[in-house]
């Protein structure tokens, strides 16, 4: 895993850790597997009608035969979180633009429930990413008493349930549960603030 500002060019080639760098109202992933899937996450800062609001960047594509492949977005500021998943090789990066450097929390220490089925955080309001080697990312922007609280009425918690995260691209629906492997990223639009962990073998039950 990579956590950077930015990143300079590669040479791709198949596992190589992906990359991430920014251009003029793009962003590009390089390293990642020829032809391979690339799942691409961005949460930020952005302007609508001359108002700032949060603005979210998320998309599926393949990359060319050189591993690189450029998404969209316009409409960031520089002050934005981004994470691409190399679908194929499970290989992720986490990176800014040049001149933000978010604050990284530490994983709280009750955010995998035991059983898998929840992603936990003491906050309102969060957006989340789970990424898995060979299937893809579900995503949630989970607020406190909404749909994706599983832990209902509003108590300033957030309870995110794994099923009820949406698929991203060609991934299928969410698992019920989350498996040694998976990529857990979650950030906090309000502040961007993020923290991010990988599922370890026998840190869910039954596993």
């Amino acid at each position: 895993m990579l956590v950077a500002a930015a990143s300079s060019p590669v040479v791709a080639a198949p596992h190589l850790q992906p990359t991430i760098r920014f251009g003029s109202g793009v962003v590009i992933v390089e390293g990642a597997t020829p032809h391979g899937r690339v799942d691409l996450c961005g949460i930020g800062l952005g302007f609508e009608s001359g108002q700032q609001s949060l603005v979210y960047v998320e998309n599926e594509n393949r990359a060319d035969d050189g591993g690189q492949i450029a998404f969209p977005a316009e409409k960031l500021s520089f002050q934005s979180i981004w994470i691409a998943l190399d679908v194929t090789s499970g290989k992720y990066s986490i990176a800014s633009p040049p001149g933000f450097s978010p604050r990284r929390m530490p994983t709280p220490p009750t955010a995998i429930a035991p059983d898998g089925r929840h992603i936990r955080d003491d906050r309102p309001l969060i957006n989340v990413f789970v990424g898995r080697k060979g299937a893809g990312a579900w995503l949630a922007r989970a607020a406190d008493g909404a749909d994706a609280d599983a832990d209902g009425p509003k108590n300033g918690r957030v309870s995110a349930a794994l099923e009820r995260l949406a698929a991203l691209g060609e991934t299928a629906a969410a698992p019920q549960k989350l498996t040694p492997g998976d990529i857990v990223f979650v950030v906090d639009p309000r502040f961007m603030e993020f923290w991010s962990t990988e599922i370890q073998p026998g840190q869910v039950g039954g596993q």
